[in-house]
């Protein structure tokens, strides 16, 4: 179990509490719930976008490509490929006709100048953050595998400064995702909790979270089955949680 620190803090105020704790087995109770209600969904999903990407030929159980088996046999192995094209067609469609929100004024205190201004900022939280490209990649996986994601997130602005923008960015891994799976409502607005994660190496992690020193005493040392989800061979897992309270 590991409490982010920021940069430059000590080991002592790196230590976890009670309340850390408390939510990390709670994270990872949820996490070991997810992996086994999404884990086919998950598998099936690799083998679409690795037959989309033509990696079919390949027998990963024998560790051979088939392709080049058949081809030395003298025998013919080519692929006429129906699925890209097809899923380019529909794709297309919402790069022709880009979504954006759209801000109208409602109620007695609104009034259209402050929804324009406000939709002023909002264009260009999109434009800086070349939110075009991360739901074309969202929609370009729900095509595919009947699933994608974007997400909306607070980050640091470029430069010498402690200012904060809205940027929209794009997830291009599905199993970085994890949303709660007892929700009923088709677009998971009834979800009790979610997250999502990146893996970072033990020293990109020291880079940007300080000398924890709990990272090999409680984490790397852990036997194999207790790592998961939070160490993943020489890598720490940085996981962004949200839950309804």
């Amino acid at each position: 179990m590991i409490t982010t620190a920021t940069r430059g803090v000590d080991d002592k105020a790196a230590k976890p509490n009670a309340a850390d704790e408390l939510i990390c087995e709670e994270i990872r109770e949820n996490y070991l719930l997810w992996q086994q209600q999404d884990g086919e969904f998950l598998k099936n999903a690799d083998e679409e976008l690795e037959f989309a990407a033509g990696e079919h030929w390949k027998d990963h159980q024998a560790n051979k490509d088939v392709r080049q088996e058949l081809q030395s046999q003298g025998r013919s192995a080519f692929t006429i490929d129906l699925i890209n094209p097809s899923v380019e067609l529909v794709v297309n469609q919402t790069r022709i006709n880009k979504r954006s929100a759209k801000f109208i004024p409602v109620g007695e205190e609104a009034d259209e100048k402050t929804a324009e201004v406000r939709q002023g900022l909002y264009r260009n939280i999109e434009r800086e953050s070349r939110a075009a490209v991360a739901r074309e990649t969202a929609y370009d996986y729900a095509v595919r595998v009947g699933r994608g994601y974007y997400r909306v997130l607070i980050e640091d602005e470029p430069g010498l400064t402690f200012n904060k923008r809205i940027a929209i960015r794009r997830i291009d891994n599905l199993h970085a995702v994890m949303i709660d799976q007892t929700c009923l409502e088709a677009d998971y607005s009834d979800a009790e909790w979610g997250a999502v994660w990146d893996d970072l190496s033990i020293r990109q992690f020291r880079n940007e979270h300080g000398n924890i020193a709990d990272l090999d005493t409680q984490g790397l040392a852990l036997p194999e089955p207790d790592r998961e989800p939070w160490f993943t061979k020489n890598h720490v897992r940085r996981i962004e949680y949200f839950r309804c309270v």
